[in-house]
């Protein structure tokens, strides 16, 4: 890991501006990691930006962005309609938290810039980014939170309260709350975090949902149904809905005795369907989403399928849960 970092700040020195990117539907692990990379770079007196979609539809993000404007906290931002006007010389472009062609926010990114860095914690498959300089992919770290905070312990940089409270909500989702992916490593972090001053209160400001989406929330639960006896399914077969959202109802479905594994499905979009899939070790998730074109780890993994029906997808997936 010392050997990427000092790839890492080698290549930031040299150029003259950097673009932050990571995948569609951001979530709080990229947002996180790239305003710490934010951060770490501007200190090195270089021009940085963080690239985001138009709209964002997960709510701990509207939450965290709306919170940064409020403590005036400054960062720059790079939208798709100022790319036209954006002069890409000497430009690194780093990725974070994927490493898949199909799923970054912006594509035509990669064919724009110099030079690109991936950095991520999913495991690596086919349809990876093949044009960069390096890349460091661990998938035995809970997200790239915990990466970055290793990040900032090699520079020797501490982050502010805000951003050590944003490093550390991102880490506490992508755990579920320190129940999977976790490590004596993992722990460390939330503790160096807490050291740079990450604030409880706003950890939970952030991470609090309202009653109505919680209440809506646990009315899915109640109609999940297991399909054999140790693997369950919830539909959210009514409304479109986050990727972030089946994340969640997959996460609280498997904690229920005696279930290996959970999949949550539901409309992302009009016209794609996402499945979230969690387990507790024994079932590989990650294998069965990657054969419906998805990935991630063996106990935490999502696909999303374009062009189909609920109905349709959940066939499939019974279909490939059955054949093992």
């Amino acid at each position: 890991m010392k050997k990427f970092f000092s790839s890492l700040t080698k290549k930031i020195e040299e150029k003259e501006k950097i673009i932050l990117m990571t995948h569609k539907n951001m979530d709080l692990d990229g947002f996180s990691a790239s305003l710490c990379l934010f951060n770490i770079i501007s200190k090195m007196n270089k021009e940085c930006f963080i690239y985001l979609g138009e709209k964002q539809n997960n709510d701990c993000i509207i939450k965290t962005i709306k919170k940064l404007k409020k403590e005036n906290y400054e960062y720059n931002v790079l939208s798709k309609k100022e790319l036209d006007d954006f002069s890409f010389d000497n430009t690194l472009l780093i990725i974070v938290d994927v490493n898949k062609n199909h799923l970054l926010e912006n594509n035509d990114l990669l064919n724009k810039v110099d030079e690109v860095i991936v950095i991520d914690h999913h495991i690596q498959d086919i349809d990876y980014i093949h044009n960069t300089i390096f890349s460091y992919v661990n998938a035995s770290m809970s997200s790239v939170a915990e990466i970055m905070v290793e990040y900032c312990k090699y520079l020797k940089f501490e982050p502010d309260t805000i951003l050590a409270t944003i490093l550390l909500c991102a880490i506490t989702i992508d755990t579920n709350y320190f129940n999977f992916k976790t490590t004596a490593n993992t722990y460390e972090s939330a503790a160096y975090l807490t050291k740079c001053g990450a604030s409880t209160i706003i950890k939970q400001e952030l991470l609090r949902e309202s009653k109505d989406i919680y209440i809506e929330r646990q009315i899915y639960i109640e109609h999940s149904y297991q399909i054999s006896d140790d693997i369950i399914f919830c539909v959210i077969d009514d409304k479109i809905v986050s990727s972030s959202y089946l994340a969640i109802v997959a996460d609280n479905i498997l904690n229920f005795e005696g279930i290996e594994a959970s999949f949550c499905i539901g409309k992302i979009e009009d016209n794609t369907v996402g499945i979230s899939a969690r387990s507790i070790g024994n079932i590989d998730v990650q294998k069965i989403m990657k054969k419906l074109g998805g990935g991630g780890h063996i106990t935490d993994a999502a696909t999303k399928i374009e062009d189909t029906e609920i109905d349709e997808c959940i066939d499939k997936l019974t279909k490939i849960i059955k054949e093992g």
